[in-house]
């Protein structure tokens, strides 16, 4: 698709639906993976890709996506058919400090890192 195709379609949706997911156990750059395989599907597309994808990631971000779906049809009552294409955002959560043992009787730092999910489900314009 060119990029005027693109930004035609962009003026075409809006967004409608927004879910997140507070904390996610997983760094956001192990998170990234998954987010830019699904970027720019829609949302059933997405849903699919996921269950089979081999990474931790997945779990979390379908959950997320389902989540988002569930928000629309139930809440605002809009059909799956009308549904555009999704964007998936990570952000960094909180840090968990932990910290073992070196050498000398000195500690070593451990970082937990911790993501936050944000997903944006666009709507076709006109279609509710």
């Amino acid at each position: 698709m060119s990029n005027e195709q693109e930004t035609r379609n962009r003026k075409q949706e809006e967004i409608v639906v927004r879910a997140e997911s507070s904390i996610a156990r997983q760094s956001v750059r192990k998170m990234q993976l998954v987010s830019r395989a699904i970027s720019g599907m829609t949302p059933a597309a997405a849903v699919e890709v996921l269950k089979f994808m081999n990474k931790k990631a997945a779990e979390p971000i379908g959950k997320t996506i389902r989540q988002a779906i569930a928000n629309a049809t139930n809440n605002l009552k809009i059909a799956e058919s009308s549904f555009g294409r999704l964007l998936v955002e990570l952000q960094e959560g909180p840090t968990m400090k932990r910290w073992r043992m070196g050498s000398r009787g000195r500690t070593k730092p451990i970082l937990k890192r911790t993501g936050k999910i944000i997903v944006k489900l666009f709507i076709k314009k006109g279609e509710k």
